[in-house]
């Protein structure tokens, strides 16, 4: 008997996937492997970047993602009042969004970034 190895490469996994083997021996019996779940963060990003700062009149905030999705940006005040909120696009690979502060009086706020499986919180200083 020879020993077999196997790998694959799911190169479109889907945000929740199901995984198992169907093995054929040379007698032709089937075997099944358990299942095997798994679950991926929507926002899977790296190199995030949040500048200038302080923060004068534009927030750069630069990543990377895996995948294509949606999230909720917050800017609250460090007392928990909302000053901004909107929806944005994520695009798989780079991402750049710039947000407008010129109107916002100095201090600190927290931008927050949310989808349905990911928070991710920065806290801003404005001059």
């Amino acid at each position: 008997l020879e020993l077999k190895k196997y790998n694959f490469i799911d190169n479109d996994p889907l945000m929740n996937s199901y995984y198992r083997l169907n093995q054929i021996d040379f007698d032709g019996t089937i075997t099944y492997s358990t299942i095997l779940n798994v679950e991926r963060e929507k926002i899977k990003v790296s190199n995030i970047s949040f500048y200038p700062m302080p923060v004068r009149e534009n927030l750069i905030i630069e990543f990377e993602s895996r995948v294509s999705d949606r999230f909720y940006l917050t800017i609250r005040t460090i007392n928990g009042s909302v000053v901004f909120g909107k929806w944005f696009n994520i695009n798989h690979g780079e991402n750049k969004l710039e947000i407008d502060f010129k109107d916002l009086p100095k201090g600190s706020y927290i931008v927050q970034l949310k989808s349905a499986k990911k928070v991710i919180n920065h806290q801003i200083i404005k001059q």
